[in-house]
């Protein structure tokens, strides 16, 4: 409102509400500001007081108010929502990705409106005055007093401008235009024209319009011609450049967004709406050949022709059906409602009963109805289409009766937009994935990772939302506590929750309970009763009120389903509930079997999931199904003993889960192995002991499974079990370790081929597995003294594969056991035979060492020295020597030398005193006779009793000085474990070399003996003696003169370094260069490290050698390894050879530069000599090149820093000679 100069009052009105959006007043103060208008005339006429309106921001800043409380994500179901409650039918959704109409025409202002790439929006209902007058209102709307409308073209249209910077909606007989940019130049933001008048009027191109809509949803220039369209279009460009109202962009890749998240809720966009049936998302692209999807579907086809540079073209444009050249309207996903059992129809009549009523009305209106969905989604880069139904039983209320006073006084409010109008829906056959409830105003509120309600049923209701529609109204946490908020839309939810809501949830579980005798499935239906009783423990707290209501409504409901009698509901009351959810296995099955008897004496029998029981428990009382009605049942008659075993089994765990032992008395449940049952008796002597099997014993009894308790029983079971044993309850005992071994040898003589003096198994049903488990059995219990004279012990014939069982206390060794060091060679097998051991070809790697070592003997040296002990000791109990004189005389040479080499190998701490006098009297042993010379020697087998002097010597290539029992590696070892005295074969050799020094032997075998003490040096290393008889024994010759020569003469030849620095002297071996004998050589004091002496000498060779005019290549190689030694030798010790250094100025043996270097000018020459060696006091450093290079030698110190040092090299040169370098360059140039 304004007032001018003079006073007078303007018009409140803007009649121009087709041209220009409304100013922006908050409802409540225009509320006012009408409803006391008469007040401010009034007023008015007071001279005094100045009249002036609100202060309004600009529209543009409106707007982008909007669009911050508004997201982009609710955009389409706003539009969804505006065409509903327009009562459409259908809402098509196209993305045209085309580029048209993009050349900017100052002739053609409007031309913008009619851009793409844009958003389509079909609907096929259109637009009445109060449309029209209500998409141009902001923060306002035509229909907050409408029973059925939402918020048609409210705030939430508005937030289209996310998108587009212009809007243009074609309805009826007209074209409505929104360019909220108008407003910053003062002009009118809307435009309106009819139909009729576009082709007339000189701002609009009707060839603009038909570019972007021809043939699209009926739109042609018929359209124009008859000034009527039937249906609404909106038009939205999408903004491609930031602007003043929003720098949000948005392309293809957002508009699909967009339809892919309203794809994701498809079913949910449109399960509560009133009118919609249908929903279609086209991209209008440029494919060839797109075929129709049906034929009642449209596509559009618009063929370009004569592109300019621009981008725009000379457009033909045609509309068809069909198959089509040019860009096409591609269908991608389709939803629509199916029409079953007149369901639309029922939806209808419940809206218009709605719209019939007065204040009169009595009674509430319901409406319940089965709603179908049919899905169509295009499959990505094909033409196919995937499809999927869905069904949901929605139960609709208008509320009339019934209501408290605080809910009567807010519904009857004009102000407000309150409607006691809810809605409540489940899915009738919902997949297996987890379904969770959502809050709906009409369209669903925006999801959130957790459910907002956590209940099973989705909820639809007026309720009153946050402004932005995002969330619904709740008081704080401190109201709720007080309970004190006043606030209306707080106390509206709160009463919907309360009153309403809980009332139409009711409603439909009593529809589902009325649908299940009208359909079959009938399980499928208890199981979505069931399944929409809400869990109150995954409820919201809020809604605790809700649930607390519904459970009061239904409390004496028949919604409690019992198969007795066919299947039938009712009340709690009528009812036995079956209480399974202590039980932490097998629920299923124990249910199932339970649920048998129960059928079987017909009994009303209901079964509750877990979180109905949980959740009505709280609201009612009820009758449990209890051990002592199972036992009842069971005891009228004997129809239970006809069930299946499992179910037998299971009615014994429903008695175990509640411990009711007692109650089992005299029924037929006791499980046996062999699969029949007996009775629980308390007299033995009517029944023979059940013993329990543990899992190690299962399979132990073959033949004696009525002995024992079924095994394969949960070990839940088998600990009631030993809780009965221990509370001596019924015949059922615990199996003892003697019991179970007198059982074994029982189950042994029962199924054995024979039993007496071989035990043969081989066939029967005591197969290898079976041994395998009874030792396993005997292992674990360490009951192995119980089976010392029962055939337990496996023998395998691998000849007739055939199985024989051996005691304990029979005399065994086995032969090879996996794991051990050295298996039983089979000559040792046929020695030990000779000895009268038996011996296992083979024993199972399942049985333990330890705990069979006691009886049974393996090749181990523990074991295997137990088994000789045992023979001594047995041969001296016996007091004859029948057994060793047997094998003395009788047993193989090969057999005996395999038995000394297995001795051998014996651990010497395993040796026993009486193993060790058992293998003395054994003749395993060779002795050789005295004799002249290695060819003639004589060999005889003989026992350690009889000749204890043992030595290896046999492994000494030549003749021994000795007469000895000659011993290989084996004896050797074997003589060292049971402790006989052996000669040193090192002092043999000590005595040889003695003997070679006194000319005893020939070179030849002295050459021999030699290269037998180096193979054979590591042995020998140690020895002092035989070491220092090496060193001062002149065996080695000299390299160039053949020189007899020791160890110490010489140096050892490998070094490169030593082979250049003494290159054409003396100094080196002829022989034993090569590994290992170099090695040894240089243990034995082969000499590596060059004294000064050596140099010395070195230097003086170089100096006749220099004098000799030897060539340069080998003096030079001569002489540089001479330097690098001197030099390290400074190095380490720089006084010492100073001291010395003398001796060697005299003498030539100093390399100096012939070579002009790299960089020394090429005109000025170098210093010139014949002679390639000079004494060290003739030569300077080459730190002096450009002072006297021409005319004095001299020594590259770069890698003789300490040599340069010791002779001086860079001192200043003579002035002479750098005077004459100077004449000699100046000549030069």
């Amino acid at each position: 409102m304004d007032t001018s100069q003079g006073g007078k009052r303007q018009n409140w009105h803007n009649d121009d509400l087709n041209y220009a959006m409304q100013p922006s007043y908050q409802p409540v103060l225009r509320k006012y500001i009408y409803s006391h208008s008469g007040r401010y005339r009034q007023v008015q006429t007071d001279p005094y007081i100045r009249e002036f309106g609100l202060k309004q921001p600009p529209l543009i800043q409106q707007l982008r108010k909007i669009l911050y409380d508004y997201q982009d994500d609710a955009l389409l179901k706003e539009i969804i929502q505006n065409a509903d409650d327009a009562g459409a039918t259908e809402v098509k959704l196209v993305y045209d990705g085309r580029r048209i109409n993009r050349k900017c025409d100052e002739r053609f202002p409007f031309r913008k409106f009619f851009q793409a790439p844009a958003l389509c929006v079909y609907n096929n209902e259109i637009f009445n005055e109060k449309d029209w007058e209500g998409v141009t209102l902001i923060y306002s709307s035509v229909k907050e007093n409408d029973l059925l409308k939402v918020g048609r073209f409210g705030l939430g249209f508005k937030s289209i401008f996310h998108l587009t910077d212009h809007v243009c909606i074609i309805s009826d007989n007209r074209i409505l235009l929104i360019d909220p940019f108008q407003d910053e130049k003062g002009r009118k933001v809307c435009a309106s024209i009819s139909l009729s008048d576009v082709r007339n009027c000189k701002l609009f191109s009707v060839e603009d319009i038909l570019k972007a809509l021809n043939g699209i949803f009926g739109m042609s220039k018929s359209v124009f011609d008859d000034g009527k369209y039937p249906g609404t279009i909106f038009w939205f460009p999408l903004r491609e450049r930031p602007s003043s109202l929003s720098d949000a962009l948005y392309d293809q890749h957002k508009i699909e967004s967009l339809f892919k998240s309203l794809q994701i809720e498809s079913t949910k966009n449109l399960l509560f709406l009133k009118y919609l049936e249908r929903l279609e998302i086209y991209i209008l692209g440029t494919k060839r050949n797109s075929t129709c999807l049906q034929g009642d579907e449209v596509v559009a086809n618009v063929e370009s022709v004569n592109s300019d540079a621009t981008g725009e073209s000379t457009e033909s444009i045609y509309a068809r059906t069909g198959v089509s050249e040019g860009p096409v309207l591609e269908l991608v996903f389709k939803l629509e409602v199916v029409d079953d059992k007149n369901m639309l129809e029922k939806r209808r009549n419940f809206l218009k009963h709605i719209e019939k009523l007065n204040e009169h009305a009595n009674s509430d209106v319901v409406c319940d109805y089965n709603i179908s969905f049919k899905e169509s989604v295009k499959t990505s880069g094909s033409s196919v289409f995937d499809t999927r139904a869905e069904t949901w039983i929605v139960l609709n209320l208008f509320k009339v009766t019934d209501m408290s006073p605080s809910l009567e006084n807010l519904t009857k409010m004009s102000s407000c937009s309150y409607r006691p109008y809810v809605s409540v829906a489940t899915p009738l056959k919902p997949d297996n994935r987890p379904f969770k409830g959502h809050v709906f105003c009409f369209l669903p509120l925006p999801q959130e990772p957790k459910s907002i309600t956590g209940l099973p049923v989705h909820l639809n209701a007026f309720f009153a939302l946050s402004q932005n529609r995002r969330q619904i109204k709740w008081p704080s946490a401190e109201l709720e506590e007080s309970g004190m908020h006043t606030d209306r839309d707080l106390v509206w939810n709160q009463l919907l929750l309360s009153e309403i809501l809980p009332y139409a949830y009711a409603l439909l579980l009593r529809r589902i309970v009325s649908y299940s005798q009208e359909n079959t499935g009938l399980q499928d239906i208890v199981h979505t009763l069931y399944r929409s009783i809400p869990d109150v423990g995954m409820m919201e707290r809020r809604l605790f009120k809700l649930a607390k209501c519904l459970f009061s409504f239904i409390v004496n409901d028949n919604i409690f389903f019992t198969a007795n009698n066919g299947g039938r509901w009712i009340n709690s009351s009528k009812a036995v509930f079956t209480n399974f959810d202590s039980f932490s296995e097998d629920i299923e099955s124990i249910s199932k079997s339970v649920v048998k008897i129960l059928v079987m004496y017909n009994q009303n029998y209901v079964q509750l999931p877990e979180h109905v029981q949980r959740s009505l428990s709280q609201f009612m009382r009820f009758k449990y199904f209890a051990p002592e009605d199972l036992s009842r049942l069971l005891l009228q008659n004997e129809q239970y003993k006809h069930l299946l075993p499992e179910d037998k089994l299971n009615l014994l765990k429903y008695f175990f889960r509640y411990e009711s032992y007692i109650f089992l008395k005299d029924k037929e449940l006791l499980p046996l192995r062999d699969g029949s049952f007996t009775i629980f008796s308390y007299d033995l002597r009517k029944v023979s002991p059940v013993y329990i099997l543990d899992e190690d014993t299962v399979d132990l009894f073959p033949g004696l499974e009525s002995k024992f308790l079924l095994p394969s029983i949960s070990s839940t079971m088998k600990k009631h079990f030993k809780a009965m044993i221990k509370s001596e309850y019924f015949q059922v005992s615990p199996l003892t370790m003697e019991t179970a071994a007198c059982l074994i040898e029982h189950s042994i003589r029962l199924n054995a081929r024979s039993y007496e003096e071989k035990v043969n198994i081989s066939g029967t049903c005591l197969e290898e597995s079976w041994i395998q488990k009874v030792w396993k059995f005997i292992l674990t219990q360490n009951c192995i003294r119980l089976f010392e004279n029962i055939p337990v012990v496996p023998k395998y014939e691998k000849r007739n594969s055939e199985i024989e069982l051996l005691r304990l206390t029979d005399k065994l060794i086995v032969k090879d056991y996996p794991g051990t060091l050295h298996p039983l060679p089979q000559g040792v097998c046929e020695a030990l035979s000779h000895l009268s051991v038996t011996v296992l070809e083979s024993f199972p790697n399942w049985l333990s060492l330890d705990a069979l070592k006691k009886y049974i003997f393996f090749p181990t040296s523990s074991s295997f020295v137990m088994l000789l002990d045992r023979l001594q000791i047995e041969l001296q109990r016996k007091g004859n020597n029948t057994v060793l004189e047997d094998f003395n005389k009788n047993c193989p040479i090969e057999a005996r030398k395999e038995l000394v080499k297995y001795l051998g190998k014996l651990e010497t701490s395993s040796w026993t005193v009486n193993s060790k006098t058992l293998v003395r009297q054994l003749k395993l042993f060779t002795e050789s006779y005295n004799c002249q010379n290695h060819h003639n020697e004589i060999y005889s087998l003989v026992s350690l009793s009889e000749n204890d002097k043992i030595t290896q010597a046999k492994t000494i290539p030549i003749r021994l000085p000795y007469r000895v029992i000659v011993a290989n590696p084996d004896d050797a070892k074997l003589a060292l474990h049971i402790g006989v005295q052996k000669l040193d074969p090192v002092q043999i050799n000590i005595d040889i070399l003695k003997n070679v020094k006194q000319g005893h032997y020939s070179k030849e075998e002295v050459n021999i003996f030699l290269l037998f003490i180096f193979d054979n040096y590591d042995l020998y290393q140690n020895n002092v003696d035989l070491v220092q008889n090496l060193k001062i024994t002149p065996f080695l010759k000299s390299r160039i003169n053949s020189l007899e020569c020791t160890v110490g003469d010489l140096f050892d030849p490998t070094p490169s370094q030593l082979q250049q620095l003494f290159l054409m002297e003396d100094k080196f071996p002829k022989s034993f260069c090569e590994e290992p004998y170099i090695s040894i050589l240089r243990r034995l004091g082969l000499k590596v490290n060059v004294t000064f002496d050596d140099l010395i000498e070195t230097a003086a060779i170089l100096h006749r050698l220099s004098v000799a005019k030897i060539t340069r290549e080998i003096i030079g190689v001569k002489a540089k390894a001479f330097m690098q030694m001197m030099e390290t030798k400074a190095r380490k010790s720089y006084g010492a050879v100073e001291s010395r250094i003398s001796s060697l100025k005299t003498l030539k043996c100093i390399l100096w530069m012939k070579q002009k270097p790299t960089g020394f000018p090429k005109m000025i020459p170098w210093f010139k000599m014949d002679t390639t060696l000079l004494k060290p006091t003739e030569v300077l450093s080459d730190r002096h090149i450009h002072l006297v290079a021409s005319v004095m030698p001299l020594v590259n110190c770069s890698n003789y820093t300490f040599l340069a040092k010791l002779f001086q090299w860079n001192r200043l040169p003579p002035l002479d000679r750098v005077l004459e370098q100077l004449e000699t360059i100046i000549t030069t140039y």
